[in-house]
């Protein structure tokens, strides 16, 4: 039966449904369109108008007509998306949208960072490890940057019921990772999934600019701000472990950039001249890096 109406094998059904699920949470409104998939469609025809992103299949776009009320003309229903109004088309962009969120940003395997600094660091830490033959990181891993270590706790609780298999790589330093253990706690995080910084550097306050020596990281910093004379260690009058709150520090006492350092600008600065500067990291200096892709690469499934 399907509500009152008895469907035997032999009869010719057609299925039409008007906004089913709507009283559905969004998840169950996906179960819903699996299920019509699975059980419904295979040996009837379903046909089944709706407002929900959430039941539009992205990977089945060739099934979807849309249904406007044209002035002059009347009801209209079309394949040609292109010539649909924009409310019309809207359920399809959040569909889409939301698919490309899934697939784009986040993977299988995600490694959630802070920021877009961490990201380019790491791309770049593994090609530097790839040419002396050591160990690299995992292409499989998804680098997702989430604006912050502020944002890491709702990040993953958001991304939690995903089912993806998701690791955090955090500065030791950032204020929220109580939260973030939290999480563990909850479910929402495996017990290893958990990486700080501090772990690879033997520093109990570390981001990820500690991996390098002093000088190196220096040399970046000069080179993206073009500072002459350059700054030198005898500059670095702070005695914080992390690099970063040392030169800020200079930053701040010789006034350059207005006494602010854009962590992003190094980093951009070693992704523009790689092909010099990677070169001065040897397997020595990697050794931190590569101790991290390892611990990283052993949890990707």
């Amino acid at each position: 039966y399907f509500g009152n109406l008895p469907i035997t094998e032999t009869s010719d059904v057609i299925l039409l449904l008007d906004e089913p699920g709507v009283s559905l949470h969004a998840k169950a409104q996906n179960d819903f369109l699996k299920f019509i998939e699975s059980k419904l469609a295979p040996e009837r025809q379903v046909i089944y108008t709706t407002h929900s992103p959430f039941l539009i299949d992205p990977k089945r776009l060739d099934r979807v007509r849309t249904v406007e009320d044209a002035d002059g003309v009347g009801t209209v229903v079309s394949a040609e998306v292109l010539g649909t109004d924009a409310d019309t088309v809207f359920p399809l962009q959040a569909a889409l949208g939301y698919e490309l969120a899934q697939t784009l940003f986040l993977g299988p395997n995600t490694l959630l960072v802070e920021g877009p600094s961490d990201l380019i660091y790491l791309q770049l830490l593994s090609q530097a490890t790839e040419a002396l033959g050591l160990e690299i990181l995992d292409p499989r891993w998804i680098i997702t940057p989430v604006g912050g270590a502020t944002n890491l706790a709702t990040f993953i609780s958001l991304i939690g019921s995903n089912q993806l298999n998701v690791v955090v790589l955090m500065d030791a330093s950032s204020g929220d990772q109580q939260k973030v253990r939290n999480l563990q706690a909850s479910g929402h995080l495996r017990a290893k999934s958990l990486m700080q910084i501090s772990e690879f550097t033997g520093n109990k306050d570390s981001d990820i600019e500690d991996l390098f020596a002093e000088s190196f990281y220096l040399d970046l910093v000069n080179g993206a701000y073009g500072l002459k004379p350059a700054l030198t260690s005898a500059d670095l009058t702070n005695k914080s472990p992390r690099a970063v709150v040392r030169v800020e520090k200079a930053f701040e006492d010789k006034q350059i950039s207005n006494g602010h350092l854009n962590h992003l600008r190094p980093a951009s600065y070693l992704l523009k001249e790689q092909g010099t500067l990677l070169a001065k990291l040897d397997a020595a200096a990697l050794a931190p890096v590569v101790e991290m892709f390892k611990r990283i690469n052993a949890l990707v499934e």
